[in-house]
């Protein structure tokens, strides 16, 4: 199914976000070798503005609820989609998880 874009949209826009949010994450996880403020003023003058307090208070608090049913989800994906020989698409795990009682939201398999 092709997704269809706002008017005006750029349509590498959540490929460039996906970049630039990885970047991040690699440079945050450099933090042991470089310490936070550096690379928060790295980020920042590339226009990612991220204070110190914000990181360590991000590293210092548990995940999420959507986070923890997350990762829940795609355990219960990945062993519906082994136990159909891998070859069920996003709407037959879907319909599948649904049948086990496992309420999800299409969209949340497309993600």
């Amino acid at each position: 199914m092709e997704h269809s874009l706002p008017a005006g949209a750029d349509p590498l826009e959540d490929q460039y976000h996906g970049l630039l949010a990885a970047q991040a994450k690699r440079s945050l996880d450099q933090v042991a070798d470089y310490g936070v403020e550096p690379i928060c003023r790295v980020l920042t003058r590339a226009g990612v503005q991220i204070a110190p307090s914000t990181y360590c208070a991000a590293k210092s608090r548990s995940p999420s609820a959507r986070t923890v049913r997350d990762v829940e989800l795609v355990e219960q994906i990945h062993r519906v989609h082994g136990e159909n020989y891998a070859v069920y698409g996003a709407r037959k795990v879907y319909a599948e998880l649904n049948r086990q009682d496992i309420r999800v939201l299409g969209a949340r398999l497309s993600d």
